[in-house]
């Protein structure tokens, strides 16, 4: 769950009806509403975060069979247009969270190290990623990230 671009809503998942098994990624509005629809298919998706730097929603998604990094460009409170893929078949990477600047991070499965990626949301790609070394900027509130 994040704030949209303007902290007025709130970005989650959550499935299109109780029969569904595949999480969209919806909105509502801070003082209630209806749920709406920002990235709806047959997939699953999991939001990583919300960029402002480029004003892109960054989530993760099986839309192409494998879990991919995807980024969703927003322009006041509505996406622009569909997302576009940064960063294809995650493999064994889960993403963990989402810094102001854009730095990804993640873990791989079975390990106990932190990976970092730089994002080019602006540029719709994801950029060199490495083996975290430094202090990390965050705390692990039970399976969550907190900055």
């Amino acid at each position: 769950m994040v704030f949209g671009p303007d902290s007025s809503q709130v970005l989650y998942t959550a499935p299109s009806s109780p029969q569904e098994v595949e999480w969209n990624v919806v909105e509502t509005s801070i003082y209630g509403g209806p749920m709406i629809p920002l990235v709806q298919d047959a997939a699953n998706h999991d939001i990583i975060g919300f960029w402002p730097k480029s004003r892109s929603l960054i989530f993760s998604s099986d839309r192409q069979g494998t879990y991919s990094v995807w980024a969703a460009a927003f322009s006041g409170n509505a996406a622009l247009q569909g997302p576009v893929e940064l960063a294809h078949d995650l493999g064994q990477a889960k993403p963990i969270g989402l810094t102001r600047t854009g730095t990804l991070y993640y873990v791989v499965k079975n390990s106990e190290d932190v990976y970092t990626a730089e994002i080019d949301a602006a540029a719709s790609r994801l950029l060199s990623a490495h083996q975290c070394r430094e202090a990390l900027p965050w705390f692990v509130l039970g399976s969550f990230l907190v900055a």
